[in-house]
């Protein structure tokens, strides 16, 4: 989380963050993650790019960062799987429900040719 702090500090201007890869990065993750999104003075985009079958909403990995973010992306696969819901719902559902389980600002959830959906927080 330094180093990337760090190097966002190096930038003058800087309008947004796009942090990717939680699931894989093992110092980036949890507290430290949400500390990361609390120390830049930007837009925060976490895509959770890297959800395995074993990650879930209450794992640790990024409870205590999302609802710290301004937009959080998934694909509908990820998205199911952190909700621990079968595959197949839409990502119109899928979005509404990731964004009321984390806080987040806004959830845009993507599904290939099948489109994609955002919600933002109530």
């Amino acid at each position: 989380a330094r180093t990337l702090l760090d190097g966002v500090a190096r930038v003058e201007s800087v309008a947004a963050v796009l942090i990717g890869y939680p699931h894989l990065l093992p110092s980036l993750r949890g507290q430290a993650l949400g500390d990361a999104i609390e120390q830049i003075d930007s837009i925060v985009g976490v895509d959770l790019n890297g959800v395995q079958p074993t990650h879930y909403l209450g794992d640790g990995v990024v409870d205590a960062a999302l609802y710290k973010a301004d937009v959080v992306h998934a694909n509908a696969d990820e998205a199911a799987t952190l909700l621990r819901w079968p595959k197949g719902y839409h990502c119109t559902q899928l979005a509404r429900a990731l964004c009321d389980a984390t806080g987040a600002a806004c959830v845009v959830v993507t599904d290939g040719s099948n489109g994609a959906a955002a919600a933002v927080a109530s």
